[in-house]
This record gives structure tokens, C-alpha cells and sequence, in this order.
């Protein structure tokens, strides 16, 4: 019984999350979705009280919007973020793709983990955590740019960002585990 009352707990807070998220109408901020994957986050790692921050270096965004210009071909294989099959942009370590995210986030390097998503984004794509769960379905697991295995991390970083190139949405997500 306590076991059921727990589940229906956890069914109506995740109802009453979702109509505040729903029905705003109006475009979804980036801060919006940070927000709403920060929350996503908390819950499937099973720790509601983790930091959450937002800051990520503009730097970093420079640098990837500069190679999504000058690559945007390569990035996705249809839909997907091209980071599946052997020679895409980011299928590994060694994929130019990878090289380049891992030199725009070197100042994040030592943190445990650091991953990559990105989508080009439908136009109606809903609210701030569909949007987030679109872009990390789209990018297959993500790329991981960083990995330093460690059960000690605290906190979170994330930064969603958006890019407009002519009338397509382009979105990207950094989720930087730190210690």
C-alpha cells in the first residue's frame, strides 16, 4: 500500500508539473528548457536537492556556432544528430566533430562528464521539457565530449542554445556533470 501511495504521488506531481509547463503559448525560452532538463535531471538521478546552474561560457557557444555554420551538412544524418554510424561528424573521439566540441569545452575537461545534443527543431515542438526530450531523442544518447568516471559528482550545468539559419530552429543541449 505505502508503495502504491508513493507511485500516485509521484503520477499527480508530475500531472500538476506539466500543466504549469502547458498552455503558455508563445515561444519557450532557453532558460526554460535549462530548467526543465535541470528538473528531468534531479528526478532520474534520484537526487531532488542537486545544484543546477546555468552557466556555461559564451565562448563555448562561439566556437560550435561557428563550425555548425561552416558544417551544418555534416552535423545530422536526417533527423539525427550524426553521431551514429562509423565515419559521421561525431561518431567518436577522433570524428572532427567531436575534436571540435572537445576544444570548445576544454575548460571543462577535468568535470566528470560532459555530453552533447542537438536537433533541428520541429516548428510546433511543445513545451519546455518536450523540446528538451526532442533534442536528446534526436542526438541517439548524445556525444559524450568528456568522461572522467566518478561517483562523487554534486551539481550540474546546462545550457540549451538556439540557432537560426534561415527559417530552420536548430537547438543544442551541454550537460556538464561536476564534482
Amino acid at each position: 500500500m505505502k508503495r502504491l501511495n508513493r507511485i500516485l504521488s509521484l503520477a499527480l506531481a508530475a500531472m500538476m508539473a506539466l500543466t504549469l509547463l502547458t498552455g503558455c503559448g508563445g515561444k519557450v525560452t532557453e532558460r526554460a528548457m535549462e530548467k526543465a532538463y535541470g528538473d528531468y535531471l534531479r528526478g532520474q538521478m534520484g537526487k531532488p536537492d542537486m545544484k543546477v546552474t546555468y552557466d556555461v561560457s559564451p565562448a563555448v557557444f562561439e566556437k560550435i556556432d561557428a563550425d555548425f555554420r561552416a558544417n551544418k551538412a555534416q552535423w545530422f544524418n536526417g533527423t539525427y544528430l550524426a553521431s551514429y554510424n562509423a565515419g559521421e561528424y561525431f561518431y567518436n573521439s577522433s570524428a572532427a566533430g567531436v575534436v571540435m566540441l572537445k576544444d570548445a569545452l576544454e575548460e571543462y575537461k577535468n568535470s566528470v562528464s560532459v555530453q552533447f545534443y542537438a536537433a533541428k527543431m520541429p516548428e510546433s515542438a511543445g513545451n519546455a521539457i518536450t523540446q528538451a526530450a526532442y533534442v536528446t531523442h534526436c542526438s541517439r544518447g548524445g556525444v559524450s565530449v568528456y568522461s572522467n568516471p566518478s561517483p562523487d559528482w554534486t551539481g550540474v550545468k546546462v545550457a540549451v542554445h538556439r540557432v537560426q539559419d534561415g527559417g530552420d530552429t536548430y537547438c543544442y543541449i551541454i550537460v556538464i556533470y561536476e564534482k
